[in-house]
């Protein structure tokens, strides 16, 4: 999947981002190098190796290794190759795809002496390529609490930019009238698989939750790659709804039930905290909230029967450390027992958490 950002050279980056939930199409970003030529293998052997060989040697199509086509023409082939390609081509790959195989074809090249250059790549992208730390000069501005409460219009610092979940942006500099002059100003391709993921805008920089349990932090006026984190044994099927932010932290649920807190200015690892459950068996498809400087967040996987269930999990902001946990499904002697007429907790299951909450901040109420 794609996030894309279309917006014109006249609004401030912050107002750009923020337009993200106004229904603005945005796409964001160019990915590393390493991870655009592992995408591009996974796509070539997916759709292009059954023609054109496990190499790229050809077969029932022709060789494309070493490769003689920068990526303007590569994407105009597949595009408009006629009868060269098959029919599939034109919709069974995104421009993103095309690229990370060209990406991934020079690698091959390269071994024969004959790669050639990504022609028509933006510069800004190829920088974008390097992760590069914020500047020392560039001063962080810790998100409080009263900033999650009451988000600066030009900042998106919750799931739903509000802790109540308002979903709503009161910026009002794209209208009816001017929303034909937006234009695309940077890309950038996120990892392969499914996402259903919201970009969170604090310092200009955008914090990106890739599938894969990957975060992306990307500077908003460049698309230039400030940072990023990829966890040990990857899981492509792990998929985060969002990440949240509180001080100088960015907070990601895993696939394998982890809450990990990232420096938001280098992302390097803070603390590591695994939440799974007993039978290790659970996992996170969202990310958490922050209510008061702890971290909230919800468990799914709970179809499965076990000796435990799901829960609702808190820990500490700054420290990880576990402060409570709140079962999704009635337990013995718990409000809702007498609705399971004495099944043992090995039959008690769902109750999946599997999007963010809300927060009541005057009440105390998740």
């Amino acid at each position: 999947m794609c996030l894309s950002i279309a917006f014109s050279r006249s609004m401030t980056a912050s107002a750009a981002c923020a337009s993200i939930t106004v229904g603005i199409a945005l796409v964001v970003m160019s990915i590393t190098v390493r991870a655009q030529q592992e995408i591009g293998r996974r796509v070539f052997e997916e759709k292009c190796a059954v023609c054109h060989g496990a190499k790229g040697d050809g077969g029932a199509g022709p060789a494309l290794v070493p490769l003689s086509h920068d990526d303007r023409t590569l994407l105009q082939i597949v595009r408009n190759g006629g009868a060269q390609m098959p029919p599939f081509s034109s919709t069974a790959m995104t421009d993103a795809d095309v690229r990370a195989v060209g990406e991934y074809l020079r690698t091959l090249s390269a071994g024969r002496g004959a790669a050639v250059p990504a022609a028509g790549v933006p510069a800004a992208a190829e920088v974008a390529a390097q992760p590069q730390p914020l500047k020392p000069e560039e001063r962080w501005i810790p998100v409080t609490d009263a900033m999650l409460a009451n988000p600066d219009p030009s900042e998106w610092l919750n799931w739903r930019r509000t802790l109540d979940g308002q979903g709503y942006s009161p910026l009002d500099q794209i209208t009816v009238q001017n929303v034909r002059n937006l234009k695309l100003e940077w890309s950038w391709g996120m990892d392969v698989g499914a996402s259903q993921t919201t970009p969170l805008v604090h310092n200009s920089v955008l914090y990106i939750a890739s599938p894969g349990n990957v975060v992306h932090a990307l500077d908003g006026r460049t698309g230039q790659l400030r940072w990023e984190y990829r966890r040990e044994n990857p899981d492509p099927l792990a998929q985060m709804r969002n990440l949240a932010i509180y001080q100088d932290l960015v907070y990601l649920n895993t696939g394998d039930g982890h809450i990990v807190a990232l420096d938001a200015r280098t992302g390097a690892v803070r603390w590591d905290t695994e939440i799974r459950g007993n039978d290790k068996k659970f996992r996170f498809t969202s990310g958490p909230i922050v209510a008061d400087g702890v971290v909230i967040a919800g468990l799914t996987g709970c179809g499965t029967f076990a000796e435990d269930t799901c829960y609702i999990v808190a820990v500490d902001g700054r420290t990880g450390k576990e402060l409570w946990r709140t079962s999704t499904v009635a337990r013995a002697g718990e409000p809702g027992d007498e609705t399971w007429t004495g099944q043992p907790l090995m039959f008690r299951a769902g109750g999946d958490a599997w999007i963010p909450g809300s927060y009541d901040p005057e009440r105390k109420v998740v």
